[in-house]
């Protein structure tokens, strides 16, 4: 990393994430824009912060999340450098979301397994000095084409200059029923985010002469659910997708983020967050992953699985 002077970073506070059992997510709880100026946005007036696009991103359904009170946001959906440039320090608060993994393939009868959302890591209070930040945005993994898997998501991350970048892991991918039963893709746990989540078991165990549904990829803030087994594959559903990661206070309401993908089957699995749906039978065509880290929905019969949604990375300060 090239820069004018040695980054002077502080990583002084990170959140933990705590299990909202009547929702039956993980929630995140920022302090608020009325915190003080040394938490979550402070600093010296003499600075300058500059990268990514200013303003929140997508929302579910069309334009964009509506920010926090008092706090202006840059956002990168791709490869990109935060800068910070004057005199002095400022203090953010940072929130990224890994790549969503791909859906599986389907084959004769059978459908694939949902790829899982990306992992979600939020550091808060983080001081940053003078100098560039480079930010990583993993991509979504590819929908895995007839007899194959998926391809996970690809790792995102914010580089806090002396110390260790936060990183926050792409999800696991979907698979075909080739070699066994498929199982949705799992998450593993984010740095001060989302805990590790596990796919949804498939029904559809080729090995043991079984056609029917696949099962939901994990999201960041759920399991993926399993496909039931039937006698009858033409009723068989796929398994839903895991529930996004829920983040409070980041944003003015709050969030979920990096929800599986649905599994495939005669009826494919839903989903929510950010995930696909899984494909239905022949002809329903699985969805790919749709906000921040979605994972893809498995295809159905002799199909093509979704693809999972790219990562994002957004840092947050006190407005001037």
């Amino acid at each position: 990393m090239t820069m004018a002077q040695e980054p002077d970073v502080q990583r002084r506070d990170v959140v933990r994430g705590v299990p909202v059992a009547a929702a039956g997510i993980v929630a995140m709880t920022l302090p608020s824009a009325s915190a003080a100026a040394s938490g979550g946005g402070g600093g010296s007036a003499g600075i300058t912060v500059s990268g990514g696009t200013e303003g929140t991103p997508a929302a579910e359904g069309g334009g964009t999340l509506e920010p926090a009170a008092g706090r202006t946001y840059r956002t990168f959906t791709s490869d990109g450098t935060l800068s910070v440039t004057g005199s002095g320090t400022i203090d953010v608060d940072v929130l990224v979301v890994g790549g969503g993994g791909g859906g599986g393939g389907g084959q004769y009868l059978t459908g694939g397994s949902g790829g899982a959302g990306g992992a979600v890591s939020i550091a808060t209070s983080v001081t940053l000095g003078v100098g560039d930040y480079p930010v990583v945005v993993g991509s979504g993994g590819a929908g895995g084409t007839i007899y194959a898997d998926g391809g996970a998501g690809g790792q995102s991350s914010f580089d806090l200059g002396g110390a260790a970048a936060l990183t926050a892991a792409g999800g696991g991918a979907g698979v075909d029923a080739t070699d066994g039963r498929a199982d949705g893709g799992s998450v593993v746990a984010g740095t001060g985010g989302s805990l590790a989540r596990n796919g949804g078991e498939g029904s559809n165990d080729l090995d043991a002469g079984d056609n029917s549904g696949a099962g939901g990829g994990a999201g960041a803030g759920g399991d993926g659910g399993d496909s039931v087994p039937v006698d009858d594959f033409t009723t068989d559903v796929g398994g839903a997708g895991g529930s996004g990661f829920g983040v409070s206070g980041f944003f003015s309401f709050t969030e979920s983020f990096a929800g599986g993908g649905g599994g495939g089957g005669s009826t494919g699995g839903t989903a929510t967050d950010g995930g696909g749906a899984g494909g239905a039978a022949y002809s329903a065509n699985p969805t790919d992953g749709g906000l921040a880290g979605g994972g893809g929905g498995g295809a159905g019969f002799y199909g093509t699985g979704g693809s999972g949604a790219y990562g994002v990375v957004v840092v947050r300060y006190l407005t001037p």
